[in-house]
């Protein structure tokens, strides 16, 4: 896309967000994010939630803090959910009326290894249930750097981001091989679970320190001939795939095995540079390491 496109966008965006000004939404109930993030060893647990209605503008609006620190509000138009921060800048988070098609203008993606920027295209609309009641979901297509960065994006009507609340607002691409990590665990509604991420057994990081203990370990690392590979012992898959790829997400070499045995794999044929073991099954299972061949 140009970019004269997506500055005509944006004007066009700002005119609505100007048309918003003095349109009141009803008040809003008390609402939480709970997210968990994982950055290379570490894990984080942070916690939006809402605060009292306010007015901006003559425009009805509730307040957001985040860890307890006030970070802005935000107010809904019909279909869309406007974020102000605090200097009061403007910016359209959500529209829930997107169709398959469309392109999320206000989102450009500029951690990609091609000089074209690129968005976020919604690939298909489906249904989850929010609190008893059936909300749209827009699916967006994957968009990767080749191999190392990924970013699966999903947005659920009245929730947000599954990656949480305000991620539109830092958006970035994340570690394919789960050394980063940003997942919206649950969603309350007036202290009640409305939303429950299928993916985790809690709301905290508790609820995954478990998962992530075994993880697909690689060694040596760099390696010149000969790559060692261990599966978690927790895989009870008989069969599990393994595909090497390289830095421009070209399968060089495929192998089978069984989980919890280690697996030397001949490397002395690929050419020096970075690739990326992803091992997966016909299940839940699916995880990647990167390595670095001499």
């Amino acid at each position: 896309m140009k970019r004269t496109s997506f500055i005509a966008a944006v004007i066009v965006l700002l005119l609505c967000a100007d048309v918003a000004w003095g349109q009141e939404t009803p008040t809003s109930q008390n609402m939480e994010w709970n997210i968990v993030e994982y950055n290379y060893g570490q894990y984080t647990y942070s916690v939006i939630s809402t605060g009292p209605d306010t007015t901006i503008n003559e425009t009805l609006a509730s307040q957001l803090y985040e860890n307890g620190n006030y970070v802005g509000a935000y107010f809904t138009n019909d279909d869309k959910c406007f974020f102000v921060d605090t200097l009061g800048n403007t910016t359209l988070l959500y529209d829930y009326g997107l169709q398959p098609g469309d392109t999320a203008f206000w989102i450009p993606i500029e951690e990609t290894l091609g000089d074209e920027e690129q968005y976020l295209i919604v690939d298909s609309v489906a249904t989850t249930q929010v609190d008893g009641e059936s909300k749209k979901v827009l699916v967006f297509k994957p968009i990767s750097d080749a191999v190392f960065r990924l970013i699966r994006e999903s947005w659920i009507e009245d929730v947000g981001s599954v990656h949480g609340f305000l991620f539109p607002t830092r958006f970035r691409l994340l570690e394919a091989e789960a050394q980063q990590k940003c997942d919206l665990t649950c969603f309350f509604q007036d202290n009640s679970l409305a939303w429950m991420n299928p993916d985790y057994t809690g709301c905290d990081v508790s609820s995954v320190t478990e998962y992530e203990k075994g993880e697909v370990l690689l060694y040596p690392n760099p390696a010149s001939n000969v790559l060692n590979l261990f599966l978690p012992e927790k895989v009870t898959s008989e069969k599990i795939n393994c595909d090497i790829v390289d830095i421009h997400g070209n399968l060089v070499k495929k192998d089978v095995f069984s989980c919890g045995t280690q697996k030397q794999i001949n490397i002395s044929a690929l050419p020096a540079g970075q690739y990326v073991v992803r091992c997966y099954d016909a299940s839940k299972f699916n995880q990647s390491a990167k390595f670095i061949k001499r």
